[in-house]
Formats: structure tokens, C-alpha cells, sequence
């Protein structure tokens, strides 16, 4: 694999392309989640465990980690793939401590999300997610999460209201407005993932692209939800 030296960490090779990652949440190119989660990739690395299927050993997260990362992984992208809710529901047969797992939740500052994540499924499952609480034991959402989590529904699969209810993890108003503002409107090195196509030196140019992107997104998603509210008679 090669560097196409567009942003670091792309690389392609025989027909493939590899975006790497050296942070999980991404909070090195879009540095305004650190206001929404607290992670320390060392620890993260360090509670790593191996796990072999099929003939294969690889490094994986351990269960803790898992849990939550698949949940704020599925809000971040507005629940849009049923794939991660198995990915959920399998990490939850395996019995882990939920008391651990709470812990884990607050020291990334990820409680919300996963609160998030246990509401919906419980709006669309027949009973309880097992092993985990109920959401009658869960803290009672606000009135603008409640609607956010309604909304997430109605407007799949583009939909940004995931990553807007993500911004409620943040602390205060500013937390959540730098938050919110570099989401929208992010530095030019995530903009060149945005807009692959867009040669580097016309990058400053894409911020009218995208402005005019998230105007239509945003029409659509309202002309969504007005489809979706309920019908006084």
C-alpha cells in the first residue's frame, strides 16, 4: 500500500483503500469530541484481549470497551446499520459485568450514549434488551433527547440527528457549540474525506459545498419529519 498523501493515514493498494485510525472516535482529525468523550487509547490497548474464530487470532477490544463503543459507533452514524445492533446483541450474550460496564461508561463520559442506544432498541424490540437495564431503571431523557431519539426513526438512512444528540454528552453550552460547529464545519483535512474528489489546493472552496450539502440534507430531513408527525383530528 501507498500514501495518496491526500490526508494522513490514506493509503491504497491492488484496488483497495485503507483509511487508518489511530483513534476510535476519530478525535484527532475532528478534535471537538474530546468534549463529547474522554478515551484513553492506552488503556484501551491495554485491556485489548485476543480472540481466535475461524482459523484466525486477531487483537480485539475487551467487552467493556466493546459495548460502548458499538453504541456510541451506531448514534454517531444515527443507528442507520442493523449490523451494529447484532454486534450489540452479541457482546451482550456473553454475560458481561453491567456494574463494570456503568464504570467504564463514566470514565469515558459515554453514559448518554449508551442510554441512548438501550432506549431505542427498547422502542423497537418486544421486550428488553437481556442482561442489560431497562430503561425504566435508566435516568428519564430530556424533552430534546426524547425528540432527537424519536426523530433518528423517521429520517433514516441520511440523517445527522445521531450525531447532534451525541453533543448532549458535552459539558456546558460552549462544549456542545464547538461540538456542534466543527461537526458542520470541520477542519480541511476532514473536509478532503467529505469531498474525495475535490483537488487538495481547492479545498478552502468546499466550505460553500458544504454549507449547500447540509442546506439540502436539511430540507430533506425536515420535509421527513413533517411527513412522520402525527395527524391531529
Amino acid at each position: 500500500f501507498e500514501s495518496v498523501q491526500r490526508y494522513d493515514g490514506l493509503f491504497t493498494g491492488d484496488g483497495l483503500t485503507l483509511d487508518l485510525h489511530t483513534d476510535l472516535v476519530n478525535g484527532d482529525r475532528i478534535q471537538a469530541r474530546s468534549n463529547a468523550v474522554r478515551m484513553d487509547m492506552s488503556e484501551v490497548w491495554q485491556n485489548a484481549r485476543m480472540h481466535s474464530a475461524r482459523g484466525f487470532t486477531a487483537l480485539v477490544l475487551g467487552v467493556e470497551e466493546a459495548i460502548l463503543y458499538t453504541a456510541l459507533h451506531s448514534l454517531r452514524h444515527s443507528f442507520r446499520r442493523l449490523t451494529w445492533f447484532v454486534d450489540f446483541h452479541l457482546l451482550m450474550k456473553a454475560r458481561p459485568d453491567w456494574q463494570a460496564v456503568e464504570r467504564k461508561a463514566l470514565q469515558w463520559n459515554s453514559t448518554k450514549s449508551i442510554h441512548y442506544c438501550l432506549h431505542y432498541l427498547e422502542d423497537h424490540l418486544s421486550h428488553p434488551v437481556s442482561g442489560a437495564p431497562t430503561t425504566a431503571d435508566l435516568p428519564r431523557l430530556g424533552l430534546a433527547e426524547s425528540f432527537l431519539l424519536g426523530r433518528l426513526s423517521a429520517t433514516r438512512p441520511e440523517s445527522e440527528w445521531g450525531e447532534i444528540l451525541w453533543s448532549f454528552s458535552c459539558d456546558g453550552m460552549a462544549g456542545k457549540a464547538s461540538f456542534l460547529w466543527e461537526f458542520l464545519f470541520p477542519r480541511p483535512d476532514v473536509l478532503m474525506q467529505i469531498f474525495p474528489r475535490i483537488p487538495r489546493v481547492l479545498i478552502p472552496l468546499a466550505y460553500g459545498l458544504r454549507a449547500v450539502q447540509l442546506l439540502l440534507r436539511g430540507s430533506r430531513q425536515l420535509g421527513m419529519l413533517a411527513k412522520s408527525a402525527p395527524t391531529l383530528h
